[in-house]
């Protein structure tokens, strides 16, 4: 039965671990990631297309027109996605550093959460 809910739901389990994804960006790395299109090819083979991550006030640090993968069925049971071998097409990474900065320095060093006993 779950397995049958699984696979009627995936590509909304898909969005919420995409927004997961990028929340945790946003928070630790101070990027934005941005999917326009991701679905499900299969039970297990994923589709993206149109992916970037753009560092806050910064060029933009991947972009890359499509990537094709495939993801552990179980590990999407818990809600987590662990991706296989990855096939991307058209694609680049653009490390810029000048007087203001770099795109790549927060990738480096995260944000340090504080915890309560911090605070």
């Amino acid at each position: 039965m779950s397995v049958v809910l699984l696979f009627a739901f995936r590509n909304s389990i898909l969005e919420k671990v995409i927004l997961r994804a990028d929340a945790k960006m946003q928070r630790e790395y101070s990027c934005k990631l941005t999917i326009q299109k991701a679905e499900f090819h299969g039970l297990t083979n994923v589709g993206l297309q149109h992916i970037s991550l753009v560092p806050k006030g910064k060029d933009t640090l991947i972009h890359i027109n499509e990537l094709k993968t495939n993801v552990s069925f179980w590990k999407l049971l818990v809600g987590e996605i662990q991706l296989g071998k990855l096939e991307i097409n058209k694609g680049f990474i653009q490390l810029v550093k000048d007087k203001n900065g770099s795109n790549y320095y927060t990738l480096l060093h995260p944000k340090k959460e504080k915890t309560k006993r911090q605070k």
